[in-house]
């Protein structure tokens, strides 16, 4: 009797009995794995993922060259990162080599005689004051020429002025504006999160001012003193009618009554309740600029 065929029933049926196995429905030949009986068959190809898989290849000849072209591009980037790296490398044994062939020689300093003076002169003018002057000279600059060219009529001069003067208060404001706000008796929020839940958003009277940036305040709620920095307290804003006090730009420290809220541009409009300007109306008055008063009746 000839050899049997690879793969026919016959031949895989000797070949499993050569292994000693049972029954061939229940042998799996793609794991090579005998069950000995029917539920534990269907137990092993329920549990497996057994079969052919098949994988689509989009061999699309506009999907190939959108495929060459991100190759292209990502290795035209590595490229260009390649020579930023070695740019900066560069850069960096230049400064090193510079760094070493400077040599600075340091000199004691002598005095002639203990008689001598020495006088520094330090004249220092802050880029924003240049900035003010040079507002406030253009605004000078075109008043005149508008009453060179005579444009200006008897309600165009009125117009021209008021803006003139406008100009030049904001100019003030800006010169006149300091960077901290503390006064007694005004009301402040505490707004630092690192200070924990029992003083976080809560509001407290400012009762003393040892520093320009330290103000000693008195919890509303518990009545505790703490000593807090600027920058962990806002200003805050009373009710319509109430009064407040200018801590900061023009009308510093005058009491004045708020009389409107403009929250589209943070802004209030007061109006000054004491000293030679009372009754004045100032308005765009920005939130950080007044505070309200504790205990302070109408």
């Amino acid at each position: 009797m000839g050899k049997l065929e690879v793969g026919t029933p016959k031949y895989i049926a000797n070949k499993v009995k050569a292994k000693g196995l049972q029954k061939l429905r229940w042998y799996c030949q793609i794991c090579q794995k005998q069950c000995r009986y029917e539920t534990g068959f269907i137990c092993h190809m329920m549990s497996n993922l057994i079969g052919w898989y098949v994988q689509y290849v989009d061999r699309d000849p506009e999907t190939t060259a959108m495929q060459e072209a991100l190759v292209s591009k990502e290795k035209m980037d590595r490229d260009d990162q390649g020579k930023m790296m070695a740019f900066i490398e560069k850069q960096i044994e230049k400064g090193k080599e510079c760094s070493r062939n400077d040599t600075h020689v340091f000199a004691e300093f002598v005095r002639p005689s203990e008689e001598h003076k020495v006088v520094v002169n330090l004249k220092l003018e802050t880029k924003r004051d240049e900035d003010v002057k040079n507002k406030a000279l253009m605004a000078s600059n075109a008043l005149k020429n508008d009453y060179e060219r005579g444009e200006c009529s008897s309600a165009g001069n009125d117009s021209i002025i008021d803006r003139h003067n406008k100009t030049n208060r904001k100019n003030q404001e800006h010169i006149n504006r300091k960077d901290y706000w503390f006064v007694e008796g005004i009301v402040v929020k505490v707004i630092a999160k690192s200070l924990g839940v029992k003083y976080y958003r809560k509001k407290g009277v400012v009762t003393g001012v040892p520093d320009k940036y330290v103000a000693t305040v008195s919890m509303l709620d518990s009545g505790h003193k703490l000593k807090l920095d600027q920058d962990h307290l806002e200003t805050v804003i009373p009710a319509i009618g109430r009064p407040v006090r200018v801590v900061n730009v023009a009308y510093l420290g005058c009491t004045a009554l708020l009389r409107e809220v403009d929250e589209k541009i943070f802004c209030v409009t007061i109006e000054i309740s004491s000293g030679p300007l009372k009754g004045r109306i100032v308005d765009k008055v920005e939130y950080g600029d007044i505070c309200k008063l504790h205990n302070v009746d109408v």
